[in-house]
């Protein structure tokens, strides 16, 4: 499959990376990809309006002209229960309603 992208390097790849990272669309199936793919931890992009899995520290984001732009995540442990992470992200939005 050939990729055609008229960014840097980086940009290029990136986009194929994205094109198969594995997305969730819940909280849940973040556990799902998280425990399939041995992630420590799962995260909500507010930004993006999706669910995944990720090391400690990995930012999520897009490359714009070149220019990393960090998304606004939420990021927990995966092994919280599904209804431990909506409670949890539920009382992060209410004390933080700007964010």
């Amino acid at each position: 499959m050939v990729f055609i992208y008229s960014g840097t390097l980086i940009e290029n790849i990136m986009v194929a990376l994205c094109k198969y990272a594995d997305m969730a669309g819940s909280w849940k199936e973040a556990r799902e990809c998280a425990a399939s793919e041995g992630l420590p931890q799962v995260y909500h992009n507010w930004d993006a309006e999706t669910y995944g899995a990720c090391r400690a520290g990995e930012q999520q984001g897009v490359f714009k002209a070149g220019v990393f732009i960090e998304h606004r995540c939420i990021c927990m442990p995966a092994s919280l229960s599904a209804e431990e992470l909506e409670t949890r992200e539920r009382k992060f939005r209410e004390d933080n309603p700007d964010w």
